[in-house]
């Protein structure tokens, strides 16, 4: 799984997060809530489920001032799925942003990841967030148990629902309008919707599943040679998927 990393972060295992410390408060309601704390808090939370992690990985900023982190989950009972779910983690010791949780979706053949926003917790890292996050993260993945469905019954109507190929290019430019994509990604997204690159995204024709797929492939962070993606995108691409995922639920008929 590729890590949508933040411009700058390093590539950190679950014990380096927990070892990162937490710095005093930075004012008389701000309580900066251990990482590592709040990693297992959501373990935890997912095992009560029936949900467990089988794969993650993190990435740290500023001197661990920030993290982000991706978490794909498996039920207990395997399914042949051709994708898998993902929870996206992100905190803050500097204020910079909440604590958050939001869930989504890898599809394993071109490893792009995609968030509904159906399930998303945040919370400002203030006086008693360790009494708040427990209940909120607990809800959250209580709901995340049932979005295996969802997804399915999405990613099938997606898979479903034939586009024009002249009505995509159309709406390749309603999404720089919405901010999903920015004008840069534009060819690449032309591209992998006349000729995707991976077979499979072609197997239903002209689909609002190939649509799908062609934008998160443009949206995929690219890498650098040392290894490490090469400009900013972790917090960017959850919710530009976000708004991907909510206009192709419209024009699909998706109901959730």
């Amino acid at each position: 799984m590729s890590l949508l990393l933040h411009c700058g972060s390093q590539p950190i295992n679950r014990q380096d997060l927990a070892a990162i410390p937490t710095p005093p408060p930075m004012g008389p309601r701000h309580h900066p809530y251990p990482y590592g704390d709040y990693v297992d808090q959501v373990e935890d939370a997912l095992g009560t489920v029936g949900l467990r992690v089988v794969e993650e990985q993190y990435g740290a900023l500023k001197d661990g001032a920030r993290f982000f982190g991706l978490m794909q989950v498996e039920p207990a009972v395997q399914t042949d799925r051709d994708y898998g779910m993902i929870v996206g983690l992100r905190g803050s010791h500097d204020q910079t942003f909440p604590r958050g949780l939001v869930a989504g979706s890898r599809v394993f053949v071109c490893d792009n990841l995609c968030f509904s926003g159906q399930i998303k917790v945040t919370t400002r890292q203030t006086t008693n967030i360790e009494r708040r996050i427990g209940g909120l993260v607990l809800n959250a993945v209580r709901n995340l148990a049932g979005e295996f469905e969802v997804q399915d019954a999405r990613f099938d109507r997606y898979k479903e629902f034939e586009l024009k190929p002249r009505w995509g290019d159309a709406a390749i430019t309603e999404l720089v309008r919405r901010q999903v994509i920015n004008p840069s990604q534009v060819g690449r997204v032309i591209s992998e919707w006349d000729e995707p690159s991976h077979e499979e995204h072609a197997e239903h024709g002209w689909s609002a599943w190939r649509f799908h797929n062609a934008v998160t492939e443009a949206l995929k962070v690219p890498i650098g040679n040392d290894g490490l993606p090469t400009r900013a995108a972790a917090p960017l691409a959850m919710e530009r998927t976000i708004g991907l995922t909510s206009f192709l639920d419209d024009v699909s008929g998706f109901m959730h």
